[in-house]
């Protein structure tokens, strides 16, 4: 009887460990170390560096891309200072609300017209633009690659 209360007792020992262990597998725990687990789990820590790395690369591609285009648009600036007089070399450049490419309107003006530079920010100029035919002057943000000296005066 005693040999059957110990074998009993061992049973429900082992099947309350083996219990705990399945539930801390279903709960999320870490399971028993194995050799197989710590070599999924140094998998996936090398798979979650290699996301941040690629994430990491992408910022700072961005980044210089960011830079790249803030120079372009100083050079483009420091070509002009306000009040110059300045003509249109496109076909046809419109007016924008604010210094964006974002905020563009239906008002426009074609190559040869002049113009005068008012202002100066973010790669656009605020320029006013006289109509002699209308006799009406025009004003807004019209983008700067889209301009040049007007060296005839």
């Amino acid at each position: 009887m005693k040999k059957l209360n110990l074998l009993l007792i061992v049973m429900l020992l082992f099947s309350t460990v083996s219990c705990n262990w399945v539930k801390s597998l279903i709960k999320g725990k870490e399971a028993p170390k194995t050799e197989e687990n710590v070599n999924m789990k140094a998998e996936q820590e090398k798979l979650e560096f290699e996301k941040e790395k690629l994430r990491l690369e992408e910022e700072r591609t961005k980044l210089e891309s960011m830079r790249q285009e803030s120079a372009k648009i100083r050079a483009l600036e420091n070509r002009f200072a306000v009040y110059d007089q300045c003509v249109v070399l496109v076909n046809k450049t419109y007016f924008h609300s604010a210094p964006n490419k974002e905020n563009v309107t239906k008002r426009f003006i074609v190559s040869g017209d002049v113009c005068t530079l008012l202002k100066i920010s973010n790669g656009f100029g605020y320029i006013d633009y006289y109509n002699y035919e209308s006799e009406k002057t025009t004003s807004g943000w019209i983008d700067l690659a889209d301009l040049e000296h007007n060296y005839a005066d």
